[in-house]
């Protein structure tokens, strides 16, 4: 039993009562590593996984323009929360963005590169391993990709053909991040309950969760 919490009572009663965590969309790193050290606190086998904002494609500077809006909404969103003070960013650097939330207003343009890179993985091949590689160290056990809505399978096709245009979406995500870090695949399977409810999109929001069958495992204390 995996529970989809995030602050510290919630996440104390996690490493009580179940097999894991399942992190939200905006986790991070250091979320991930909060997790870790109040949930799995010596429980090598406790399972952490996280919805991860995903765009792979040659063209970095347009896979990086794909999750921007979607950084917006979700930063307006969860103002003030702990999960976002995980990652450095405090209620004023979050105030904007739940304003132009509250007013119907695009945000998008706020979001510059530190914060793609604080809590999502978006750019090229290259840059989205490097990325990978802090989550892994920080204790995740597999990411689960939610997609910016007009990801098709179609650009996914086209990119693991070369081409620079293209981004990376659906099925074809598992194959690149198993590519980019194959650390996040190890050990024994996600339950198959928790498969399928990864089937269901992350939340409302305009975003869809790419259906990735990972295997996850015990994580290095």
């Amino acid at each position: 039993m995996l529970l989809g919490v995030k602050g510290p009572k919630a996440l104390r009663l996690a490493g009580e009562s179940a097999d894991g965590v399942h992190c939200a969309v905006l986790a991070s790193p250091e979320h991930v590593a909060r997790v870790r050290q109040t949930a799995g606190a010596g429980r090598p086998r406790f399972t952490v996984i996280a919805y991860v904002l995903t765009a792979i494609s040659r063209d970095g500077r347009h896979a990086r323009e794909a999750v921007r809006p979607l950084i917006a909404h979700y930063l307006g969103v969860l103002h003030g929360q702990s999960i976002l003070l995980d990652a450095g960013l405090g209620p004023d650097r979050t105030r904007p963005f739940r304003e132009a939330l509250d007013r119907g207003a695009a945000a998008a343009h706020l979001v510059d590169d530190a914060l793609i890179d604080a809590v999502a993985v978006a750019g090229t091949p290259e840059h989205c391993r490097r990325q990978l590689a802090r989550w892994a160290e920080a204790g995740l056990d597999a990411p689960i990709a939610v997609l910016p809505r007009d990801a098709e399978r179609a650009g996914a096709d086209r990119a693991l053909r070369g081409d620079p245009g293209a981004g990376v979406a659906g099925g074809a995500v598992d194959h690149a991040i198993r590519r980019a870090h194959p650390d996040l695949y190890r050990g024994h399977d996600v339950p198959g309950a928790v498969r399928e409810a990864l089937r269901h999109p992350a939340d409302r929001a305009p975003v869809r969760a790419a259906r990735v069958r990972l295997g996850v495992g015990a994580t290095t204390t």
